[in-house]
């Protein structure tokens, strides 16, 4: 994806794109690896996923929403005296596999 620096047009267009990939490739890192929400690669809009979150960096705890076509998947997780904890809302009609930390 091209990106450049210098603006509007006096149409008011942007030249090239202003949406910078790399906060892009941020939020799917977050989504996919920190929340652990990752789509089954069918082609499917996320009717079929995984929740599978990975622990580490520090982190005692992460939070993630991602707006489907299908509704709202959440995922949130808490780290504590060694318990892991999640909490997962799933859209109607959708189908997940939950895969814990430990496998």
């Amino acid at each position: 994806m091209w990106e450049r620096w210098e603006g509007w047009d006096a149409d008011g267009l942007p030249y090239e794109s202003h949406n910078d990939f790399s906060k892009g490739a941020v939020i799917t890192f977050l989504h996919r690896h920190v929340a652990g929400i990752r789509p089954v690669v069918d082609g499917t809009g996320y009717r079929r996923f995984e929740i599978s979150p990975s622990l580490g960096g520090g982190l005692s705890s992460a939070k993630g929403r991602l707006e489907t076509p299908h509704g709202e998947i959440i995922s949130s997780w808490t780290l504590a005296g060694g318990i892991f904890r999640i909490r997962i809302v799933v859209p109607a009609g959708t189908t997940y596999k939950l895969t814990m930390p430990d496998g």
